[in-house]
């Protein structure tokens, strides 16, 4: 399939939206098959969301029914719900299920063919279910650290929103993402929620599917790796025994083509500074200008080459997002997505021997022609996804600028002004440094986002690491440990130095 086909096969599945509990069921069951079901050792388990104690009857029947006809028998769900439920809709005023007597009544017990006299939690807990249907009961309150993709179909706000979602972020061995697909709520309503208890809570901007387009288009137009090399590294990467060595062989060439490049530009850019320097010493006004232009000129193409390794990033990320919701039918992108990303990780420096073939691998090479999930959006955990367009791919330099401003000045929410920016920063590093030698708070922080981590060991060990540089930052080590709204702020900067390694940019900013 052709881009022009591909893109109208995109448009398509944009249109369609799911509007009964039989098409929710598809949607649900397809999309925990393909992308949730294998993860954490195949252990991963699933939470729909209903609005009535009915509406959880009609969704266990319609996906019992739905997994009979497709022969599906490891997608299992239990439904929970309190008391018993008739057997004509309260709602509608017709039958939930045909060839029942009229005084049938629904409960736990008859719908749950493995329940008898064993607690819903521990028997959700093992290999018997995959999905727990809800009406209320176990919505909140309940902790399932396995628990992995939550399907809503109720409206919620305020505290029964963040009680609600909050039910993904206990941690487990493994667990680095979580899905969250959403029927019934709208993204500024949900944000709103959050944001009266977590005040940087943010929500990622709507997603264009057809950026994957535009960004593999942009990439193409840099002219840093070929054709033939992006087609060979897709046959390669599907064979079972591919290896280290061939794979990194396949991405030499444009590896090499990037970091020649990059010193020749480095290398002009410092000659021009050196002439700079030189013609402003000797007072020589139109020579420093000139200097300057051109120094100026050769900043801007080694930005854009380093715009080239994020871009790599954002379409493997764009990608990924949209081919868990529709198949394109594109095997040049398949391919090239997993080029991209190993070219971005040679880019960034990480030997052969810290890759994992397995992250190289997209799961959606295994999906089959004519499965979709029709017009829902899906949402990702880690990282969020971000709204991009082709020509937004020249802003990264400004974007990491913020990035860095936003850290500094949270670190100005917790000394306040009267700290210089680089006293912030150095009791920062120290801090953090102290902290990554601490194997149980980077594997949390590497393998969790913010809000999880701070819900593990982070901030006890930060306030152990703080009291310990009190030797050498005793004013800011002591307002740390007084005022606990300071401290806060301080410790989501140690999260950001400790899990993207940004102390030296962040140190350079502050200095600046």
């Amino acid at each position: 399939m052709d881009e022009k086909s591909a893109r109208r096969k995109l448009a398509k599945w944009l249109s369609l939206n799911p509007v009964n509990v039989g098409q929710k069921v598809e949607l649900i069951v397809e999309h925990f098959r393909k992308n949730v079901a294998h993860l954490l050792g195949g252990q991963a388990k699933a939470m729909v969301v209903t609005s009535s104690r009915a509406a959880a009857v009609k969704y266990h029947l319609a996906l019992e029914d739905y997994c009979q006809r497709r022969g599906y028998a490891n997608v299992r769900a239990m439904v929970a719900f309190s008391s018993d439920v008739p057997y004509l809709d309260p709602d509608l005023k017709a039958p939930l299920a045909a060839s029942l007597p009229d005084e049938h009544a629904f409960n736990e017990q008859n719908l749950n063919a493995k329940l008898g006299n064993q607690d819903m939690r521990t028997l959700f807990d093992t290999p018997h279910y995959q999905v727990m249907i809800v009406a209320n009961k176990y919505q909140t309150g309940f902790d399932q650290p396995k628990l992995v993709a939550m399907y809503l179909d109720k409206k919620i706000s305020g505290v029964e929103a963040v009680q609600t979602l909050s039910r993904l972020n206990r941690t487990y061995p493994g667990k680095d993402k979580t899905y969250v697909i959403d029927f019934a709520n709208e993204a500024k309503e949900i944000l709103e929620a959050f944001q009266t208890f977590y005040r940087d809570a943010r929500m990622a901007d709507i997603q264009d599917p057809n950026i994957v387009f535009d960004i593999r288009q942009r990439l193409d137009g840099m002219h840093l790796y070929e054709r033939a090399e992006v087609e060979a590294f897709g046959d390669a990467i599907v064979d079972p025994k591919v290896t280290h060595q061939k794979l990194y062989a396949l991405t030499q060439p444009a590896t090499d083509r990037f970091n020649g490049k990059l010193k020749t530009l480095t290398d002009a850019i410092e000659q021009w500074e050196r002439a700079l320097l030189k013609a402003e010493e000797a007072g020589d006004e139109a020579g420093a200008a000139y200097a300057d232009a051109q120094r100026a000129e050769y900043c801007k193409q080694r930005d854009e080459l380093l715009i080239f390794s994020e871009s790599l990033s954002k379409f493997v990320r764009c990608y990924e997002y949209i081919a868990q919701l529709v198949d394109l039918g594109d095997p040049s992108l398949e391919a090239f997505a997993s080029f991209a990303r190993l070219l971005r990780k040679r880019l960034k420096g990480i030997g052969a021997e810290q890759v994992d073939l397995g992250d190289l691998k997209l799961s959606h090479y295994r999906v089959k022609a004519g499965e979709r999930l029709d017009g829902v959006a899906v949402q990702g955990e880690s990282p969020g996804l971000y709204g991009i367009t082709d020509n937004g791919l020249r802003e990264a330099r400004d974007r990491e600028k913020k990035y860095l401003t936003e850290l500094i000045e949270r670190l100005n929410a917790a000394f306040g002004k009267d700290v210089s920016d680089t006293d912030q920063v150095m009791l920062a590093l120290q801090v953090s440094e102290t902290l990554r030698s601490d194997p149980v708070v980077m594997a949390q922080i590497h393998n969790n986002d913010l809000e999880q981590a701070l819900k593990a060991d982070l901030p006890i060990r930060a306030v152990e690491a703080i009291v310990g540089a009190m030797s050498s930052h005793n004013s800011m080590a002591t307002r740390l440990l007084s005022d606990e709204p300071s401290r806060e702020f301080f410790v989501t900067v140690l999260y950001e130095l400790l899990k993207h390694d940004v102390g030296a940019q962040l140190l350079g900013a502050a200095r600046q």
